[in-house]
């Protein structure tokens, strides 16, 4: 038996243990000279000498020593892509990696895990996220010596990691389309917003590096089984879902894709997704059991229902087609256009009958991308309302769309039986290449320049940041943004009393009680309130805290105001 083939007198037979399809059987009753076998998702064409006659002429194997130069070449394409990516990243993080309040409380965390505290976040035990981040983040500390640095290396690395994983998902997916291997990882790294997503130290870049090489191993596993590969993507599996909760998402289907793409006997299938299930979950399993020992609940997210409107709905849909077409046109119009090439890009992949691997794959992407789009609904329903349809958050989706797109037009552009859906192909993927570079030339530049978010030269050069890095450490500090005093000062401020619980959108029930405690602090302790000029829906407004309090305005300052006792 060769490669899942075996030979039964005249006749081809398919091994049942394999996902090699053999070619249609000669029609003729007698065998001809040789019978040409082509074995499908492989590059190999063998030539089985006849039974009743004829010369011997052995096999004649592209996989031989020139198919694996072909293959070293192949993949020797990557290191451009991957320096260009790296090189792209370095730049872009001149000023340090985008920080955000999630980036500040990762890093808190981080910090007081390196200094045996455990998982803490604000002298709290953190549950609002998973605890791989923060691991990460101090693995990354103990190489460099500076948490912040440390972040912008380990980012520069995992976006790198995540181009290379883009390379490889497209070359499967696409059945060994050098183009899309090249040309997919081009469009992600065209993207703007994904650029943005990628230079922020938060959870999105390994938890999507993570996800992809999942499902890799996991398409690998179905073609051709092996222990090896199943464990790998079990693993890899358990980090995502210990990444981010949402990671949760990968699980049914990763479980689904295998029992159904899967061609063996239901017995082998079932302990291999009772495996999978088991493995992957133990991290995210054993830290919801840490959370309801020292927190008494699995996560800080109260159940209440908000559900999600209208105007989240337009957002969903403006963000994701912006990932593929990032111009000022209505976003029902782009919406529009992408369904049409959707349809016709789907007719094709069902006529053309892609390969195991390939088509393993594709459902992975598929099927991920509507679970996880749903659990946001679910989420921002039913337990978290702060969330939004932003870009960060349907990176994973914008990702892999974009793989998967890119990959069979380009499939499709060089093997589609009609020419207009050839070229249709092509001019999509070149339209979303050329609509992207005006864009990503700006954000590129922009970050290089002035950074983001917390890292942003205004936030450096913010007066009442210099004048809370004056006043002594003894005198408390309260404000409506103590993220950006805590990572840009180095000292702990204390958060202005909530007066909406921005998670429940219902009003907060110890603000009365709270707002009173910080005017006494300030009235009798010398504490200081340093309000800087940025709405948050959730807190009370410089007004509204000077008529709760009777604060006096001590500083007024070009980006914010200084409330102190009369």
């Amino acid at each position: 038996m060769i490669d899942g083939i075996k030979r039964t007198g005249c006749r081809i037979d398919r091994d049942e243990d394999s996902n090699i399809a053999p070619a249609e059987p000669n029609p003729s009753p007698q065998c001809g000279s040789t019978d040409r076998i082509v074995l499908v998702n492989a590059s190999e064409t063998v030539n089985v000498p006849a039974v009743n006659g004829g010369t011997r002429t052995g096999f004649s194997l592209l996989s031989g020593a020139t198919e694996h130069n072909k293959s070293w070449f192949i993949w020797l394409l990557l290191v451009p892509v991957l320096l260009l990516a790296w090189t792209q990243l370095h730049w872009v993080t001149a000023l340090g990696p985008g920080v955000h309040e999630d980036s500040y409380r990762y890093m808190e965390t981080a910090w007081a895990f390196l200094h045996g505290y455990g998982f803490l976040s604000d002298d709290k035990p953190m549950t609002h996220f998973g605890p791989a981040y923060p691991v990460v983040l101090a693995a990354a500390y103990l190489v460099d010596g500076n948490l912040v640095h440390a972040a912008r290396w380990l980012h520069i690395w995992l976006y790198s990691i995540n181009i290379v994983l883009i390379g490889v998902a497209s070359y499967v997916i696409s059945e060994r389309s050098v183009l899309a291997l090249v040309v997919a990882p081009l469009a992600v790294m065209l993207s703007g917003e994904l650029l943005v997503v990628y230079s922020t130290a938060a959870t999105e870049s390994p938890f999507i590096a993570f996800a992809l090489a999942t499902f890799v191993l996991l398409s690998m596993h179905i073609k051709a089984p092996r222990w090896s590969l199943l464990v790998s993507a079990a693993v890899c599996l358990g980090v995502a879902m210990a990444l981010r909760y949402v990671g949760v998402t990968l699980l049914p289907t990763a479980v689904a894709c295998l029992w159904l793409m899967d061609r063996r006997p239901p017995a082998h299938r079932l302990r291999e997704c009772f495996f999978l299930s088991v493995v992957s979950s133990l991290p995210l399993a054993a830290w919801i059991v840490r959370n309801l020992i020292v927190a008494g609940m699995p996560t800080d997210r109260p159940l209440a229902f908000h559900p999600v409107g209208l105007d989240h709905l337009k957002v969903l849909v403006s963000n994701l087609c912006s990932f593929y077409l990032p111009i000022d046109v209505s976003p029902w119009l782009k919406l529009a256009v992408l369904i049409s090439i959707a349809a016709v890009v789907s007719v094709q992949v069902y006529r053309q009958q892609s390969g195991i691997a390939a088509k393993t794959l594709q459902s992975l992407i598929v099927v991920f991308c509507a679970i996880y789009v749903s659990f946001l609904f679910v989420s921002m329903s039913f337990f978290d309302a702060f969330t939004e349809f932003e870009y960060r958050i349907l990176a994973p989706v914008g990702v892999f769309s974009i793989v998967l797109t890119i990959s069979v037009c380009l499939k499709i552009a060089t093997t589609a039986d009609q020419t207009w859906v050839r070229w249709l192909s092509g001019a999509f993927v070149l339209s979303v290449l050329v609509a992207n570079a005006p864009e990503q030339w700006r954000v590129v530049t922009d970050l290089h320049r002035n950074g983001y978010y917390y890292s942003a030269r205004q936030w450096r050069e913010s007066e009442t940041l210099a004048f809370v890095r004056s006043i002594p450490q003894s005198v408390t500090v309260y404000s409506n943004d103590p993220w950006a005093i805590g990572y840009l000062v180095g000292r702990r401020a204390r958060m202005i009393p909530r007066k909406i619980s921005p998670m429940a959108l219902t009003p907060a029930q110890d603000f009365a009680q709270s707002i009173r405690a910080m005017c006494d602090d300030v009235a009798g302790n010398g504490a200081i309130v340093a309000f800087l000029k940025q709405n948050t829906w959730y807190l009370p407004t410089a007004e509204e805290l000077q008529t709760a309090c009777g604060f006096a305005v001590t500083r007024r300052l070009a980006d914010g105001l200084v409330f102190a006792s009369k």
